[in-house]
């Protein structure tokens, strides 16, 4: 079960469209126009971090703390880690539920050494942009967080997204 969470987050960053989710307007532009909107730079508290990593697994409790921050519905931070080795990419996607069915998503990359990468031959993290995301899961996933010993797990990743305005700002955290 836990190679499906690790595919599906990998899949989880292919590009998406058509969602259902309306992003918002930020009322202060607050992004450099050079660089885009970064979701990182806000500094959101973490709730969970899920180390996927190229070789390793995401623990069971990893998956248990996504899945009781989403089963409680409110808004919460998760940070989602792929660490390098074998392969020198480092990704990162940070995700931000907004308690409605949605959550605000980025991800960023780079190289672990300088020249090391064939798609990203740089140390310079190379964002993407924030997304506006639907957030789904099976009920069968998080149908058991109340029990310490049922089924609580997800893999935080969004649906259906779309790319932020270019004038979206941390404001529009929850």
């Amino acid at each position: 079960m836990r190679h499906l969470a690790t595919l599906v987050f990998a899949l989880s960053l292919a590009p998406g469209c058509g969602s259902t989710a309306n992003p918002p307007e930020a009322e202060d532009p607050g992004a450099d126009a050079n660089s885009g909107p970064d979701l990182f730079a806000c500094e959101a508290p973490l709730d969970c971090t899920q180390d996927t990593g190229h070789l390793g697994e995401i623990t069971d409790a990893d998956l248990r703390c996504g899945g009781e921050l989403l089963a409680a519905g409110g808004a919460g931070t998760v940070l989602v880690l792929s660490q390098p080795g074998p392969y020198p990419t480092e990704i990162q996607t940070l995700v931000v539920l907004r308690g409605d069915g949605t959550a605000w998503q980025q991800t960023r990359s780079r190289c672990a050494v300088e020249g090391g990468c064939e798609d990203q031959n740089t140390t310079e993290w190379a964002l993407r942009p924030v997304q506006l995301c639907d957030v789904e899961t099976a009920s069968a996933d998080i149908s058991g967080c109340d029990d310490p010993d049922g089924v609580c797990q997800w893999v935080p990743y969004g649906v259906n997204c779309v790319d932020a305005a270019d004038t979206w700002s941390c404001d529009a955290l929850p």
